[in-house]
Parts: structure tokens; sequence; C-alpha cells
């Protein structure tokens, strides 16, 4: 008797599995701990010929983009359209770096209603993507950015990257980067001086990114510049730790004057150019040439600002070079240029060597002997 309940018993079990499975056959069943779907879609048959459309047109009417969900549960309901018929739907699901996709074939129909429906869904940002095809593979999507649970602010972001030492109206690049726990994309709200109040605010970027911006300030002093992250539901973090930014008032000497010397010569002699610049703060300034033949001069001063600066040099190969010279100032006056800045390059002068007199002597000479012995000769008669 107690192995025929037995029997009994574990036949009731198996029809109640199988009534079980029978539920939940219409929908689409994923991995463990991962939500559940269905998809239901219902073909009308309405006469849109008139609208002529080139591309499927989808809409999703519910929920509303931005939605706060009050349960678990999301209902995606639209509808697509096309005069040349669709065959063809595929949509997306997204909930932080989980994503889902499914795709439907159907019986060619010009409107559809669909419905999606995802169960156990975690906290957290969720994305749904709907895409038609029509017989000709045109597409056309919609999608739907809803949130459930409660929401948690982004963590502070690291503490702001870039020089801590520049000079005024001079642009300089910060970067930083935040995470958010539920996946959310992140702003991040700059504080430039320190004030605790945020000065600029960037656009939205992936949590976890890497993100850099350009600012430049307008008046020496030292700037404490840090930042906090807001996610797209407004949750802030607080600020980063800050960075001591120093910012001088010393401004780059202006571009030097076009340097001044021969268009041309001959190889092996000395040419000297000269060039000047103004510093706005009236720093000594120095002088560094460029000579087109693989050499750079050594910072050449002290000169007072205005004052000109006189550079000789010496190719040693022929060609046309172009000569141009750039200059730093020395703001402590102190010989030390590793606090100076320096000007943009001037504007070229070009020279043209050929060879020298005495070296094509050499040359012919060299080339015939009989020649040197004659000059010999003569020279010792």
């Amino acid at each position: 008797m107690n192995k025929r309940r037995k029997i009994i018993c574990l036949f009731f079990c198996i029809m109640l599995v199988f009534i079980a499975f029978g539920n939940v056959s219409y929908g689409i069943k994923i991995e463990i701990n991962k939500p559940d779907f269905t998809v239901n879609l219902k073909p009308i048959d309405k006469d849109i010929s008139n609208i002529g459309l080139a591309d499927p047109y989808v809409e999703i009417t519910s929920p509303p983009d931005g939605t706060e969900l009050p349960t678990n549960y999301i209902e995606v309901l639209g509808y697509a359209m096309d005069s040349d018929s669709m065959y063809f739907m595929e949509w997306t699901y997204q909930h932080g770096s989980y994503i889902y996709s499914k795709n439907n074939t159907f019986d060619p129909a010009t409107y559809i209603n669909f419905r999606i429906r995802v169960f156990d869904i975690s906290p957290g940002t969720h994305i749904m993507t709907v895409t038609f095809y029509d017989i000709y593979n045109n597409t056309g999507s919609d999608s739907v950015t809803v949130y459930y649970g409660a929401n948690n602010p982004p963590s502070n972001p690291s503490t702001p990257s870039g020089p801590d030492y520049g000079s005024i109206n001079i642009d300089y690049s910060y970067s930083t980067q935040a995470n958010d726990p539920n996946g959310d994309k992140v702003s991040y709200g700059w504080d430039w001086d320190g004030d605790n109040v945020v000065d600029e605010w960037t656009g939205f970027y992936p949590s976890g990114n890497t993100v850099s911006i350009i600012h430049k300030w307008n008046s020496g002093g030292t700037y404490y510049v840090k930042v906090k992250a807001m996610d797209t539901k407004g949750a802030y973090s607080s600020f980063s730790n800050q960075l001591a930014v120093h910012i001088t008032s010393n401004t780059p000497p202006s571009q030097p004057d076009q340097p001044y010397g021969p268009a041309g010569g001959r190889v092996g002699t000395s040419y000297s150019y000269h060039s000047k610049t103004v510093d706005a703060e009236g720093h000594r300034v120095y002088y560094m040439f460029d000579w087109d033949d693989g050499t750079i001069s050594e910072w050449n001063g002290p000169y007072q600002s205005g004052q000109r600066c006189t550079v000789s040099h010496i190719w040693q190969s022929t060609g046309t070079f172009n000569i141009k010279v750039k200059a730093i100032d020395d703001p402590d006056n102190d010989g030390d240029l590793s606090d100076g800045l320096e000007s943009i390059w001037s504007v070229p002068s070009k020279i043209s060597l050929t060879k020298s007199k005495l070296l094509v002597t050499q040359n012919l000479l060299h080339k015939y002997p009989l020649l040197r012995q004659i000059l010999i000769f003569f020279n010792n008669f």
C-alpha cells in the first residue's frame, strides 16, 4: 500500500512539473537568475497604403521613456507599420552589462501590435529596443529606458589628473572617472576654484569611462580643482579629492622677428643673423636658432625685452636652409629657464649656399695632380 501511494505521489509531482512548464510555454525562458520574457505579436488587417512609408515605422507607446517602475516587471507595448509589409522582428533587452536579444519571424503584415513582458528584473536601468524589417530588409526601430528600484549615486570621482603648474590663458587638460552602481551614465561637475560650487558640467558618459575636459585660468594664483559625479536620475556623489594647481601670471614672449641676415653665401663661411622680441612682463629673454642643417643653438642670452640678439653659424653643405628663432623668458631673472615660457617659432628666413672658391680649387688640384706640380714649381721658382 505504501509503495502504491509513493507511485501515485510521484505521478502527481511529474504532472505538476508538466503543468508548470506548460503555463510558460508561450514565453522565452533563459538562464537561471536572469529575467523571464514573453513576446506577443498581433498582425492587424489595416490599409495603410496611403501613408507611403519607405521604412517600417516603429513606436513604443508604453511605458513612457524615463519611467520609474513600481514593481520588478516591465510591459512594453507598441506597434509597427509599413506599406511594403513586414516579416521579421528583433528586440534587445539591456540591464547594465547584461544584454539579451531575440527575434521572431511572422507572416507578412502591414501593421503589427506587439507586447514584450519582462519578469523578475533587478534594480537599475533597463533599456528595450525593438526593430522591424520589411520584405526589402528596410528597418525601423524604437527604444525605451526605464528604471526600477532604489537608485544609488555614483562613486566619488578619482582625483583630477592633469598639470599642477601653468600660466594664465593657456589651455590645460584634466581627467577623472567614476563608477555608477546601477550602470547609469555619469555627468561630471568641475569646481575650478575650490569653493565647493560646480562651475561646469560635462555631458553624460558611460559608467567607469575616463573623461577629459579643457580649462584655462585668466589670473594667477593657486587653485584647488575637484569634481563630483551625477547619474542620469539626478543622484550626486561627493566631491573628489582636490588637485592644487599653481597658475602664474607670466605669459610667453611674443613671436620673434624674422631672422635678418644674408640670403646667400658659401659653405664653410660664418654668417650672422639677428632677431628680437618683446616680453609683456618685461622679463629678460633668451634666443634659440634652428639652422635647418640638423643643428640647433643653445639658449643665447640673457637679453633685455626688445634688445636685439645676434648669432653666427657655419654651414658645412650646399643647399637652401630655413633659419628660424624662438625665445624664452626668465621670470625670476636667475638664469634658470625651467620656469620660463617659450614663444612660438619665428617666420623663417632662407639662405642658399654654394661651394667656396677655396674648396673648388682644392678639388681641382686633387683631380689634376699635374696642375698641382706646376703650381708648386712656380711657387718655388
